[in-house]
Order: C-alpha cells, then sequence, then structure tokens
C-alpha cells in the first residue's frame, strides 16, 4: 500500500475524502483501507460516519416518501408548513406543495428543524422539482377576528396549489399532532 499512496499526501486523501459525495464514499474508503498514515485512517472514519448520517437521512425521507404514496397512491399529496403562530409573532404564513416521487428532495423536514442555510438551499431544490407550489399570508388583525384555529384553515385552503383540486372531497393531513392520517375538511 505505501507504493500505492506515496504519490499522494495524507492531506490529499483526507480532501478527498472529506469532498466526497454520498455515492462516492465507499469506493474511496475501500481503496484507502489499508493506507497506515493515522491522517488517512481518521479521515477513512469521518468520511465512514457522515455516510452513515446521510443513509439515516435518506431512510427517514425515502419514508416520508412512501407515507406520501401510501396515503395519495398514484394521485397528489400537498404538503404544507406554516411559520408564525400568532397575532403577536407575526403574520401566519402557509405554503402548501406538491412533490413528486422522484427526483427526491433528501434533507426536506419540517422547516423550524432546519437552519436557515438549510431552509434556502432546500427551497431552491423544492422549487426545481414540485409540481405545484402555492402560499397565503393572514394578516395580524385578520387572526385576531377570526381566530387561530380559523386561521390556519382559511391559509391553508388559500396556499393550496391546485385550484381544481378540490380538499374538501377526500383530503387526508398528517401533522406533528396527529402522525396518522385523519380525515380533514377546510
Amino acid at each position: 500500500m505505501a507504493n500505492m499512496t506515496s504519490s499522494v499526501s495524507a492531506s490529499q486523501v483526507a480532501g478527498e475524502l472529506a469532498s466526497a459525495t454520498f455515492e462516492e464514499i465507499p469506493a474511496l474508503v475501500e481503496h484507502y483501507r489499508e493506507d497506515p498514515r493515522q491522517q488517512v485512517i481518521k479521515a477513512c472514519e469521518r468520511a465512514l460516519k457522515r455516510h452513515a448520517k446521510e443513509l439515516a437521512e435518506r431512510e427517514r425521507v425515502n419514508d416520508m416518501y412512501e407515507l406520501m404514496h401510501e396515503l395519495g397512491g398514484d394521485g397528489v399529496v400537498v404538503g404544507v408548513d406554516e411559520v408564525g403562530r400568532g397575532s403577536v409573532a407575526g403574520p401566519l404564513t402557509v405554503c402548501a406543495v406538491c412533490l413528486p416521487m422522484e427526483p427526491r428532495v433528501w434533507g426536506i423536514n419540517d422547516s423550524k428543524k432546519l437552519t436557515p442555510a438549510r431552509r434556502e438551499l432546500l427551497s431552491v431544490k423544492i422549487a426545481e422539482v414540485a409540481t405545484a407550489i402555492g402560499f397565503c399570508h393572514i394578516a395580524p388583525k385578520d387572526i385576531d377576528e377570526m381566530g387561530m384555529a380559523r386561521a390556519i384553515r382559511a391559509a391553508v385552503a388559500g396556499a393550496w396549489p391546485i385550484r381544481d383540486l378540490n380538499p374538501t372531497v377526500s383530503s387526508w393531513m398528517v401533522t406533528p399532532w396527529a402522525p396518522f392520517p385523519t380525515s380533514a375538511t377546510w
């Protein structure tokens, strides 16, 4: 192995492993697995740890897509997320998105669980693949007048991205409060 790696410094190998894509990591680790240099060994360990973390994330996202297909079949499933839960906090904003089964958007999650930078990156990816996107904003004074529950329903209905798809006919909603299908009417 020493002859095989003598032209490549340990720091170059570490850099290659650090910048490797999810798909490249297993082959690169296998290629360098017998390299005795500590810097290479540590870089392989870090790459494998990063790969395992990404694999778990991909399994989580795949499970979400499978649930989406289970609930909607070959029909349309609309994912909804909101921000701003009260007139003191500002307006209520809802975004509704229809995603195809492929390509998968890796890293998709509740917006509150993402960093601002990650949200921005994912918003670009989502916009590239979404079949429909809708937004609705409810002003603080309107939230005060109608109450939060009614404001959320109004915002979801206003964000509904496909106007000829009536959400009152046969809709399902999965929320953090009801992680199982529950009938939804607006």
